[in-house]
């Protein structure tokens, strides 16, 4: 255990990124923003709290990259100026007590609901999320350069905003989830079929992101290793989407 515990609270670094120690918060929902997703005074106490409790690093909640991409209310916004400034009160408050943070940016697709963004989700095919959800329209070929291009502005926004480092999530059911997962893409154009096709727009967006944040800048992507549901990805998938 003694072993374990120094191993733990040694220092490590991302990409470049010095961290004080291995403890790491992944990214979970507070709903804490305004409506306008902006940060508020709560999200503000609730961070400072996280950090001064000792974690090395703090990955933020899922951030939409466009007003579309949000699945419920109370969650934050990295698409514009405003949301730029709004966010360096977050950096600065982290920094100043000694931790860092990476920001984790995301659309949520087909399990964006119209009462919230005011539009029909989109989705790789219209396939609906479950029961529960509305039939979401196919993406073209132009709505995911649009994507490409969302990702990559938030990616650049938030390191403008003085977060160390961006998280891309391409799991839970989300927009590039459902790209890279055989269960809900069944394209057959050069972004589905094969595990490589599937995976085309999360290159894309890594390559755009890149020459957006330069290559010091840490940024890196949460997957959904197994998704067991019939036709999802397995270990062996993940394993290739990884090495890609």
């Amino acid at each position: 255990m003694e072993i374990a515990m120094k191993k733990l609270l040694e220092s490590f670094s991302i990409n470049g990124m010095p961290v004080k120690n291995r403890m790491v918060i992944s990214a979970m929902g507070t709903v804490y923003f305004d409506e306008n997703g902006m940060v508020t005074d709560r999200y503000l106490s609730y961070i400072r709290e996280r950090v001064l409790g000792g974690w090395g690093l703090i990955i933020t909640e899922i951030c939409r990259v466009c007003a579309e991409a949000g699945h419920i209310r109370g969650i934050p916004g990295i698409y514009n100026e405003e949301h730029i400034a709004s966010h360096r009160k977050v950096t600065q408050c982290v920094h100043e007590c000694g931790g860092k943070i990476a920001m984790q940016i995301y659309h949520a697709g087909w399990r964006a609901p119209s009462r919230i963004t005011g539009c029909q989700p989109v989705s790789p095919s219209p396939i609906p999320a479950g029961d529960r959800f509305e039939m979401p329209r196919e993406m073209t070929r132009e709505d995911i350069r649009h994507t490409v291009e969302d990702f990559a502005n938030a990616a650049i926004n938030a390191k403008k905003a003085g977060y160390d480092g961006v998280e891309l999530h391409c799991g839970h059911g989300f927009l590039l989830g459902t790209f890279l997962s055989g269960s809900s893409n069944k394209r057959s154009d050069e972004y589905g079929g094969t595990i490589e096709n599937r995976a085309r727009i999360v290159l894309e967006i890594i390559r755009r992101t890149r020459e957006k944040v330069g290559r010091d800048f840490p940024f890196w992507c949460k997957l959904s290793v197994h998704e067991y549901v019939e036709g999802g990805l397995e270990l062996g998938d993940s394993q290739v989407l990884a090495e890609l």
